[in-house]
């Protein structure tokens, strides 16, 4: 049974792929054909070599110093967070003179934060490169937002990345002979060099090293001018999860959800007033105590603590009583409760959203799906495990991978996605877990958070 589970699980997760190929290779062949991206495209390649010289650096001794400190102090810390261990630079450091003048303009001393480098429309540089940038920019950022793409990236004839939207660490290296030459990027640029007018190709999945090891794919299509090749331009995805969270959070259902939630969750204790807490808290604690404590031994094969686990305040105490230790329905099938008929508000608008949910965690072959309100309530979960109705600033999972990822979608910007640490999750037995989620938005007023659990392949 678990190998049919499994094998459904990545037949839904190819047709999803495939899907995504077909909709960007069509995107990508109309994007080159467009006489602005074309013009952008020699607009870079004619100024990349000149930037230093505008400039008037004949050294770029003291800039590498400020590039390498954000490679050590920005870059290093964020790859650790999400990789678990600490990046070898040693490669990613092997730069040359433009690459080194690029980055220290464009992302060491661009003040906007690491993930946030596109916000920067032109450096205070001297540079005709730059003023193309701030004629351009903004389009290419507008495409990557709207289609939901990772990043998009420009690469003269030589094999220069000489212009991308996010400015990552690739930025204004060379595919030929610099430190990404061999990764899914340089391939993909290598399946170009003499792809004719209207050849789109889609490289392997592979793990991607300045995109902090994400598992990605770029697609990539000839530029010509005329019947003159000059240049290429490629796009790298999102991975299927950002992609659907970034979808389903401009949903106006999904956005009528996080309201209603989240403006009903705090009252529901005082709107159950008449039940007594001491009495629930007992029945809670019981289902930690045999049935959660039960299935988590059996998978990690320790008794797990419940003392943290146990902090929970009387709202919190109410809904899980509510949702899951006075739920009939079996461990992990708790998402089959529409409505306990009690007498909150809370029950009302839960019942109207919980199949919609059901529903996308069924479709999509998700562990668990999370509505998480801005003081950090996880307002709404499908499957109801304990992390339900806690708090991810000051409660038991706080310092979780799904705490974590909170903190981070927190602070970002509408229509970033971000994907946790794979790692062990108490509530979910203690198995790993690996979070994806995006800010949800009511135009521009962030509201909430969505959060899909992936499955424990």
């Amino acid at each position: 049974m678990k190998k049919l589970v499994l094998s459904l699980m990545l037949l839904t997760v190819s047709l999803v792929w495939a899907y995504a190929f077909e909709t960007q290779e069509k995107n990508l062949q109309a994007l080159a054909q467009e006489a602005d991206v074309i013009a952008a495209m020699k607009a870079f390649s004619e100024t990349f070599g000149q930037f230093r010289a505008d400039n008037g650096l004949e050294s770029v001794d003291e800039l590498k110093t400020s590039v390498f400190s954000y490679y050590d102090n920005e870059f290093a810390p964020e790859y650790q967070k999400i990789t678990g261990n600490a990046p070898d630079l040693k490669m990613a450091k092997s730069l040359g003179d433009d690459t080194i003048a690029f980055q220290y303009h464009y992302i060491s001393t661009n003040k906007n934060l690491l993930g946030e480098k596109n916000k920067l429309d032109r450096a205070a540089d001297k540079s005709k490169w730059s003023a193309a940038h701030a004629i351009y920019h903004s389009k290419f950022r507008d495409y990557v937002k709207g289609q939901n793409l990772y990043d998009l990236f420009l690469v003269d004839l030589k094999g220069n990345v000489v212009y991308t939207v996010f400015k990552e660490i690739d930025f204004a290296t060379s595919l030929v002979n610099g430190p990404y030459a061999l990764s899914g990027l340089g391939g993909t640029f290598d399946s170009m060099k003499k792809a004719p007018k209207g050849f789109v190709s889609t490289g392997e999945n592979s793990t991607y090293f300045p995109s902090y090891m994400k598992n990605t794919n770029f697609v990539g299509a000839p530029l010509y001018d005329g019947d003159n090749r000059v240049g290429t331009v490629i796009v790298q995805l999102q991975s299927w999860a950002e992609e659907l969270v970034l979808g389903m959070a401009q949903r106006a259902d999904v956005i009528t959800a996080m309201k209603d939630l989240s403006g009903s969750f705090g009252q529901f204790q005082s709107d159950n007033s008449s039940d007594s807490v001491a009495d629930m808290k007992q029945s809670v604690f019981s289902y930690y105590d045999v049935p959660f404590a039960t299935e988590y031994e059996n998978t990690t094969g320790e008794a797990p603590d419940l003392t943290k686990a146990k902090s929970l305040d009387d709202n919190a105490i109410a809904l899980q009583y509510y949702y899951i230790s006075a739920n009939k329905s079996p461990m992990r099938e708790k998402q089959e409760l529409d409505d306990a008929k009690d007498k909150s508000k809370w029950s009302k608008v839960h019942a109207q959203h919980n199949p919609t949910f059901r529903n996308e965690v069924d479709k999509h072959e998700l562990y668990d799906l999370s509505l998480i309100d801005l003081e950090g309530h996880v307002v709404y979960t499908v499957f109801k495990e304990i992390e339900f109705a806690t708090n991810l600033v000051n409660g038991a999972y706080a310092d979780s991978p799904l705490g974590h990822l909170f903190k981070s979608l927190k602070e970002a910007d509408k229509g970033v996605a971000k994907t946790g640490k794979n790692a062990p999750y108490f509530p979910s037995f203690g198995d790993n877990a690996e979070f994806v989620g995006t800010s949800i938005y009511e135009g521009d007023k962030k509201i909430g958070i969505l959060v899909i659990q992936l499955p424990s392949w």
